[in-house]
């Protein structure tokens, strides 16, 4: 919701309590560098890749979208992007994730790529008790993304190299979307 005018009916932008619901880069932007300098000003040593880490990987991505029917459905990855903004998720973030995002490409062959997720404890003083794992939003049932390790620790500042990979035999043509998700949390 942003704040609008709620004087003439006949203006573009009008909304009788004064607020409205906009969508669009031209309006998400804005929000979105905001968030990003505060996040930077509370972690002032976080490199641009971490700050487009905790950015993306802090919204909401419980969004909706509408298929050729107008039915709702849940919004797909490509669609939704780093999710709907959390400014107050974004400044309590302890971890950040390089690259933001991860994508195998087009698969050519037998020979499935394996890719790098390098993770950093962003906490000034505590460890972090993690695990990972793939969850799959759309599946091809002959693949198998795997994440390794599936559990580890972090200490304050610590970086760990995660490997995802992909196995099984090449899918159909398609497009193909997920999560990796980490949980745990810090331990004194």
């Amino acid at each position: 919701y942003v704040a609008t005018q709620r004087l003439d009916p006949s203006g573009g932008m009008f909304a009788p309590d004064g607020y409205t619901v906009v969508d669009g880069t031209s309006f998400s932007a804005p929000l979105v560098a905001g968030i990003a300098a505060l996040v930077k000003q509370d972690k002032p040593g976080l490199r641009a890749d971490q700050v487009k880490s905790v950015l993306v990987n802090t919204g909401s991505t419980v969004l909706v979208d509408y298929d050729n029917n107008n039915r709702q459905i849940q919004a797909p990855i490509a669609a939704m992007g780093g999710g709907k903004a959390d400014a107050v998720r974004a400044l309590r973030a302890n971890l950040s994730a390089e690259p933001s995002s991860l994508g195998f490409g087009l698969l050519d062959g037998g020979n499935f790529p394996s890719l790098g997720l390098l993770l950093t404890n962003l906490s000034s003083g505590g460890s972090l008790n993690l695990s990972a794992r793939v969850e799959t939003r759309t599946a091809a049932s002959s693949v198998n993304v795997t994440v390794t390790p599936s559990n580890f620790a972090l200490l304050a500042g610590q970086e760990t190299q995660l490997t995802v990979r992909l196995s099984g035999t090449r899918p159909a043509p398609g497009r193909y979307e997920g999560f990796i998700v980490i949980s745990g949390g810090a331990t004194e």
